[in-house]
């Protein structure tokens, strides 16, 4: 399946995509913006997630919290997620509702409603939410504690949502300086696919967007994090299992791994034919269950295995089961049965996937914006499926074998005691 798409450029540095579909009377409207927490000022992390939610605040035309009742009495729905390296909102539709959506995303845009009251209160339900999702969270911490180990001195050191002081000490002035570098035309893409009329699209287009200053485009963050060494980090926490993630550093997106590690990772430990999953949970039933995670980043990348374990399981053995098996798949390969089958799921899901307008849309923003290449939605499952069973090995063998690694165990605490972390190098 290929996916026809027209790219052209407002003079003020607007980036649009259009992929017109009409299968079904909806459209996806997204807003890419080329920011995201890698960007914050040390002393700010937390400002670009912040940012996804006062952008719900408000403008000059919207009420606070008016677009997500426009969207909703208009038969449609709208979320915004905020990453390391890119910001997005979209909004999905009934097709004669388009420039329902132009109007909105194109007035907060312009001009958001950063009053010191929206301010004051968004910082109140980010900390909120840090609170509940991660401090007080079982588990919660992981994600602090990989970002600090795996990447220090580097911009992706703290996780996206952000430290409260950090947060609590964000001014209006500063939130409005953030909004002014990187909320403008020229650091963003459109990207509209689904059931429209491709004329009267383009027109709208250029009247609720062609007024908007141009602003500099913000310089690239390039950055690499330090070295890192074998760390174990043991967290007594209040937890019911006990939990072991063994966390590794790998190379960028753009880079060859991006897609011999995916083989590798649903090989290892996702799925229940994954051959951890198998030896560890089915067969010794040691684990509850376990699962592996990769991200690429624009400058770097994560791959990690999480191991839920019962109360009575040696993590050292298991730790030492996880070497192992990497090491044999790094010395003995895969089989043809393993990669055959998940060769054949990859070129399933990214198929299907390009049925969806909102999938279609998030891709090409995603790609136009990381890759600088929105073409990429036809051309990327051949790089996944030119994989060879030799590269996936080697890959492993590279980032993998006698590597640095950073190991995060979660212990549960006796009660009535505080949560206690202790590190030390492996």
């Amino acid at each position: 399946m290929v996916i026809k798409f027209e790219e052209f450029e407002l003079s003020n540095g607007l980036h649009c995509i259009l992929h017109r579909d009409s299968r079904n009377p909806f459209f996806c409207l997204n807003i890419g913006y080329k920011t995201g927490s890698k960007d914050e000022a040390d002393s700010k992390r937390g400002i670009a997630h912040l940012f996804e939610h006062l952008m719900f605040q408000g403008s000059a035309n919207v009420k606070k919290n008016e677009h997500f009742e426009i969207i909703q009495k208009s038969g449609g729905s709208c979320n915004a997620f905020t990453s390391f390296d890119i910001t997005s909102y979209y909004d999905i539709l009934p097709s004669n509702k388009l420039e329902t959506a132009l109007w909105l995303e194109s007035d907060r845009m312009l001009s958001l409603d950063l009053s010191d009251a929206n301010v004051q209160n968004q910082k109140e339900v980010v900390i909120e939410e840090k609170k509940t999702s991660y401090d007080n969270a079982p588990y919660g911490s992981f994600l602090e504690v990989l970002c600090r180990e795996l990447f220090p001195g580097s911009r992706y050191s703290v996780p996206v949502i952000g430290i409260e002081n950090d947060i609590n000490s964000i001014s209006t002035g500063e939130a409005s300086d953030f909004h002014s570098k990187y909320y403008s035309p020229a650091n963003a893409v459109l990207v509209l696919a689904g059931d429209f009329e491709e004329t009267c699209a383009k027109e709208q287009i250029e009247k609720y967007y062609s007024g908007i200053q141009k602003n500099v485009r913000p310089p690239l963050v390039n950055d690499s994090a330090g070295k890192i060494f074998n760390k174990q980090v043991e967290i007594e926490d209040n937890v019911t299992l006990p939990a072991i993630q063994i966390c590794y550093r790998i190379p960028r997106l753009g880079s060859p791994e991006e897609y011999t590690l995916e083989y590798f990772t649903d090989i290892l430990a996702n799925g229940e034919s994954s051959r951890l999953n198998k030896k560890l949970v089915y067969d010794m039933k040691i684990l509850r269950s376990v699962n592996a995670q990769k991200f690429q980043l624009e400058n770097s990348g994560v791959f990690y295995i999480r191991a839920l374990a019962y109360p009575d399981s040696n993590l050292n053995l298991i730790e030492e089961i996880i070497d192992k098996e990497i090491r044999n798949i790094s010395m003995n390969g895969i089989t043809d049965d393993e990669f055959n089958k998940i060769k054949n799921c990859f070129e399933y899901s990214k198929t299907t996937s390009l049925q969806h307008i909102s999938h279609v849309s998030l891709e090409m923003m995603y790609n136009h914006l990381l890759y600088g290449n929105a073409e990429m939605i036809n051309t990327k499952i051949n790089k996944y499926l030119s994989v060879t069973q030799h590269q996936v090995t080697e890959s492993v063998r590279k980032y993998f074998v006698d590597k640095p690694k950073v190991t995060i165990r979660f212990i549960p605490k006796t009660e009535g005691t505080n949560t206690v972390v202790n590190s030390n190098d492996a």
